[in-house]
């Protein structure tokens, strides 16, 4: 069950109690063997069509459930370095799960379809995002930030993620120029690397580019970017 459902409960300040008890409420006399050895080499069963296939002691369910359930903490853990992306497969997992549980799958589709989410999820949800972010994984979070601001600010449909995904490069190589030990912690460096956004922003971007950003939207743009980029650099 722990493994389950990614149970992180820490049991360790109980582990000296649960010892005393044992050793004073519990006596053992003799070993009886109730189930008879496994030989681990042998096959995994196939099973028949639409019947679970046990992997090991696990069930397709089983399985697909500890899949599901790990992935949902790291997503807890870390949905502050990259909110857009984390909450996507936060509720594509959820969904799911609630798909299985009202019976809308059998455990095989379950396993099969938590199997695709975590091979986009393992990927860092890649596809879709433009082939220049691919090894730019902070820049690559940012994008997720700037591109729906700038689908609402006269960047056209056919230049969006490709000036989204500049605007994303220049951040982060903005924030790169500025990097130094404790970056997040020093007011000046922090201020200097927001002036030069925010230049780049209405310089490069507003003017040059011709994207409409509104009076706020720069700000939302530089202070989730800087949010997210403390919390990846914290984390």
């Amino acid at each position: 069950m722990k493994l389950r459902y990614a149970d992180a409960v820490d049991y360790g300040e109980h582990e000296p109690k649960i010892k005393k008890l044992l050793d004073t409420q519990i006596q053992a006399d003799k070993v009886t063997q109730i189930n008879k050895p496994e030989n681990i080499f042998d096959a995994l069963p196939t099973g028949e069509s639409g019947a679970e296939v046990e992997y090991g002691s696990k069930t397709e369910a089983s399985r697909a459930d500890e899949i599901a359930h790990r992935m949902k903490r790291t997503i807890s853990e870390k949905i502050e370095e990259d909110p857009a992306f984390y909450q996507k497969f936060s509720n594509l997992i959820q969904r799911v799960i609630d798909e299985f549980r009202a019976e809308r799958l059998s455990g095989l589709e379950y396993l099969n379809r938590v199997f695709e989410i975590q091979r986009d999820f393992d990927s860092h949800g890649n596809k879709g995002r433009p082939e220049k972010l691919r090894l730019k994984r902070d820049a690559a979070a940012f994008f997720s930030v700037i591109k729906p601001v700038f689908e609402t600010s006269g960047c056209g449909a056919d230049t969006c993620d490709d000036r989204s995904a500049d605007t994303a490069l220049a951040i982060h190589e903005i924030l790169q120029r500025h990097g130094k030990v404790h970056f997040c912690d020093d007011p000046d460096t922090r201020n200097s690397a927001i002036n030069d956004i925010e230049a780049h922003l209405y310089d490069e971007v507003k003017t040059k580019e011709g994207v409409e950003l509104k009076n706020e939207q720069p700000d939302e743009i530089i202070e989730r970017t800087m949010r997210m980029a403390r919390n990846r650099r914290h984390g």
